[in-house]
């Protein structure tokens, strides 16, 4: 291995573990924000990307009258969840934190309704 094969090398660990810790960091402060002041409500998916290494859902809520998108790495590809109402946990202080649940569907009319959704 030459010496510029060893700092190419180098150079790549190094910016992977620091995407790594930018990452970890996100998360934390999205789940420190949340926690602080936890509000939650009902988000519908309109979307999921997936790509070779992640799953993204693509999802938006209403919050005090407004609508806020909104999106969330998940652990597969889930596109039956498209176009279905799942619970969401947000910062009642800054609403673009949040987290959606796509393992607590939500299927009541009723309850769908007074979270600011037109139900079909």
């Amino acid at each position: 291995m030459t010496r510029t094969e060893k700092i190419l090398g180098t150079l790549f660990c190094l910016t992977m573990v620091f995407f790594i810790y930018l990452s970890n960091r996100d998360e934390s402060k999205n789940n420190e924000m949340i926690n602080k002041s936890k509000f939650t409500t009902i988000a519908k998916v309109y979307e999921i990307k997936s790509g070779k290494t992640y799953t993204y859902a693509r999802f938006y809520f209403f919050f005090n009258q407004e609508k806020y998108y909104s999106g969330d790495y998940v652990s597969n590809d889930m596109r039956k969840t498209i176009n279905r109402y799942y619970r969401v946990d947000l910062s009642s202080v800054d609403p673009k934190y949040s987290k959606i649940h796509l393992d607590q569907e939500v299927t009541d009319s009723i309850e769908i309704v007074k979270a600011g959704f037109k139900y079909k």
